[in-house]
């Protein structure tokens, strides 16, 4: 039972009998618990999960934002707590499924896996891979492993992983950055690679083909012929730190871009040089 002398008790009531907020005020509201989480009860943060999970339906957005964010403010606010809750995840499960079985997104209900206890993480994890093995989406594997549901060592998703971003980069329309080194679907793979310190040796990188120069920088930094490295793509960096911290080891990087510095000053990369490229070793 929810304690009526809970301040955030009239909140909780509201949203389980309101029918005429819009999604963008309830995203609002995701935000704040998202930020502010310490601020409700664990019981207060458990019960809008489970009243915005018992109003979802599928093809309706209005409580998505809810459903992700309240989860991911448990796990950071009360990173001990286990859901146990059965029947719950089963029915989050139904309201990601249309009725004929013919389409299933589980996309918002991904970040209830963090904290669920080990029974109910299985019922999930396997209607997630359920969905992988009928039809292999790349963008839908970068969210599994990207929430840590998946390990690229598992099957031979990461395989196909590899090979699908080959493939797709190959005709994808979006460019990443100012300079267009590369294309979106490339940047994606390579900020999972530096997020999860994939080992560039791995022989399912041998599916990559013609790559450009920049590409293969950032595959391999390690065996990369720095005659051929280019200052501009760590201004093109920018806003992937984890990448940067990365590449302060490389002296040749240093080196190349403090040169680059003396004949063309540029007060971005000067930044980036002091925040992240101070020489160490290599």
């Amino acid at each position: 039972m929810l304690r009526e002398y809970s301040p955030v008790y009239p909140i909780i009531q509201f949203i389980t009998i309101e029918d005429n907020l819009a999604w963008f005020d309830l995203k609002e509201f995701a935000g704040f618990i998202l930020e502010n989480g310490d601020l409700f009860k664990l019981e207060d943060l458990e019960n809008i999960l489970k009243i915005t999970v018992k109003k979802d339906r599928m093809f309706n957005v209005k409580y998505e934002e809810l459903i992700k964010s309240v989860p991911s403010a448990i796990q950071k606010f009360y990173p001990d707590y286990k859901f146990k809750n059965i029947i719950f995840i089963k029915r989050a499960i139904n309201n990601c499924e249309a009725e004929d079985n013919d389409f299933s997104n589980y996309n918002k209900i991904l970040n209830l896996y963090n904290i669920c206890d080990d029974a109910c993480r299985q019922i999930l994890k396997t209607t997630f891979l359920n969905k992988l093995d009928v039809k292999f989406d790349y963008e839908y594997y970068e969210l599994l492993v990207g929430e840590k549901i998946v390990s690229i060592e598992e099957g031979n998703y990461f395989e196909q992983y590899v090979s699908e971003v080959s493939n797709h980069r190959i005709r994808g329309p979006y460019t990443y950055g100012k300079l267009e080194l590369t294309d979106c679907v490339f940047m994606s793979f390579i900020i999972i690679k530096y997020d999860l310190n994939i080992n560039s040796n791995r022989k399912e990188f041998e599916l990559l083909t013609d790559l450009n120069e920049f590409e293969n920088w950032l595959l391999d930094p390690y065996q990369f012929d720095y005659e051929k490295f280019d200052p501009k793509w760590i201004a093109a960096l920018q806003q992937l730190p984890m990448i940067l911290n990365c590449m302060g080891q490389f002296r040749s990087i240093s080196d190349a871009v403090d040169r680059s510095l003396v004949v063309d000053y540029d007060p971005v990369l000067a930044e980036i040089k002091y925040k992240y490229l101070l020489p160490k070793s290599i």
